[in-house]
């Protein structure tokens, strides 16, 4: 018969060996691709993110950016996305996949922006500029996160939004958000 000393011993060696088993996992992610293994606990703080997750003229990008341009594009390593249909306005740019058209209406609307940025009233010129001025890309993108991050409340649905539209995001049931790939992924990361 085995005591229940040695029962609760083994059981605290397993538990020792799962947490070196997690941490392993999680260092072995900053190597390697984002694990396809989900799990939906919302972090408790904004997360850290390892420098090399972005480029170095990204580095004022919002935390939780630089988790979604882990996913939108490996940390800036793969920026060219998929073209729209609807041409290189629809079509998602750079690190965080922002959307020419989604930033030239958040642009439109916002008077900060446009007394920072002035002159970016025509959509090509806009486009030429979103490309080619890194501040103006950082900018818009965190003032785009806060600003959905205020209407909708929580990280989870800012994220859903990031990645589906505002529009999606507020139709969107709690459950939709909760079972959302992208969302999942996204609070996997958040996690390390």
């Amino acid at each position: 018969m085995v005591s229940a000393s040695k029962i609760a011993f083994r059981y605290l060696k397993f538990l020792e060996q799962r947490k070196d088993q997690r941490k392993d996992e999680r260092t072995s992610a900053f190597t390697a691709p984002p694990p396809h293994v989900y799990h939906t606990e919302k972090p408790s703080k904004p997360p850290e993110v390892p420098e090399h997750w972005f480029p170095k003229h990204h580095v004022n990008l919002h935390p939780n950016l630089k988790i979604i341009s882990q996913l939108e594009s490996s940390g800036g390593k793969f920026t060219h996305h998929q073209p729209s249909s609807g041409g290189e306005f629809h079509t998602a740019l750079g690190e965080v996949g922002l959307k020419p058209m989604t930033a030239y209406d958040f642009y439109s609307k916002n008077s900060e922006l446009k007394k920072e940025f002035p002159g970016l009233d025509n959509q090509d010129k806009f486009i030429k500029e979103l490309k080619h001025n890194h501040n103006l890309y950082t900018t818009i993108s965190n003032k785009l996160w806060s600003h959905l991050l205020t209407i909708l409340g929580s990280v989870k649905k800012t994220a859903f939004a990031w990645r589906h539209g505002l529009g999606a995001a507020r139709k969107a049931s709690p459950e939709d958000i909760h079972n959302d790939k992208y969302v999942n992924k996204f609070l996997e990361l958040a996690a390390l």
